[in-house]
């Protein structure tokens, strides 16, 4: 994922594609996909984003997004 290129500050992604874009990736037939990375400009601007695609390698279907948000905010 490269996201927040040019290191603009606003909160933006699409939550749903990183929920399951990386799994359809790795489920798509003849695929060599093994695990997620990011390319970060710029750090701590979106915690959701991050946090989600950093969980992307170890699930195995779409990520409920609720269990997500709450994880990050309720710290």
């Amino acid at each position: 994922m490269l996201h927040n290129f040019a290191a603009d500050f606003e909160m933006y992604g699409v939550l749903d594609a990183v929920a399951s874009g990386p799994i359809d990736a790795r489920l798509s037939e003849n695929s060599t996909m093994v695990g997620v990375g990011m390319s970060m400009e710029g750090i701590e601007q979106n915690p959701i984003v991050y946090d989600l695609m950093s969980e992307m390698s170890f699930h195995q279907r779409q990520v409920d997004l609720q269990v997500i948000f709450h994880k990050t905010f309720s710290q």
